[in-house]
């Protein structure tokens, strides 16, 4: 019976930056990006709001939450991150101060009780769901989606009591095409 032979792990020590370990470009700045969307997805989740919710809040559009939330950061700039940070309620501080090289830090502090007042996850997430339910403006002239259900519920109705009444008469069936174009459908 033979013994397999352990093999040694060669083990490297890494530095704080995980971008820079594995050379990707800008290092800094993509530890800064997953930083700050690191503190955004924290706080979208601890007011439990959904994709669309919070994308109503960031104005931007659900895939975009989806992307975010994912770690795909590379269509976000570190701007368009802080702005998302600023619209959660975040108040977003940037320290320049003399440093032996150069590099971009970012350092999220928790907030403490009764430092400042924070929205709670609670009227957050009410308020996202309020705007949802809310109805369009009153000069607003795209039909609402009830509306162009009804539309077509009406127009079918119509065509089967005109193919209906045709067909008590004996007359030919005419196409449904044909029947709008009689009502000036």
């Amino acid at each position: 019976m033979k013994r397999s032979a352990r093999r040694k792990i060669e083990v490297e020590e890494g530095s704080d930056n995980v971008f820079a370990d594995i050379g990707l470009p800008n290092p800094d700045e993509a530890l800064a990006k997953a930083d700050v969307a690191r503190e955004i997805n924290r706080i979208v989740s601890g007011r439990s709001l959904t994709q669309l919710e919070a994308g109503r809040l960031l104005g931007i559009g659900q895939p975009r939450v989806s992307q975010l939330r994912r770690g795909r950061l590379g269509d976000f700039s570190l701007e368009k991150l802080i702005g998302f940070a600023k619209a959660l309620g975040n108040q977003v501080e940037i320290l320049i101060k003399p440093a032996p090289e150069p590099r971009i830090k970012v350092r999220v502090t928790a907030h403490r009780a009764g430092s400042a007042k924070r929205p709670s996850p609670a009227n957050a997430a009410t308020t996202a769901r309020t705007a949802r339910k809310s109805k369009p403006p009153l000069d607003s002239h795209a039909p609402r989606r009830s509306d162009r259900i009804r539309f077509r519920q009406r127009r079918a109705t119509t065509v089967r009591a005109m193919r209906a009444a045709d067909k008590r008469k004996g007359k030919r069936l005419k196409s449904a095409g044909a029947l709008f174009k009689d009502l000036g459908i």
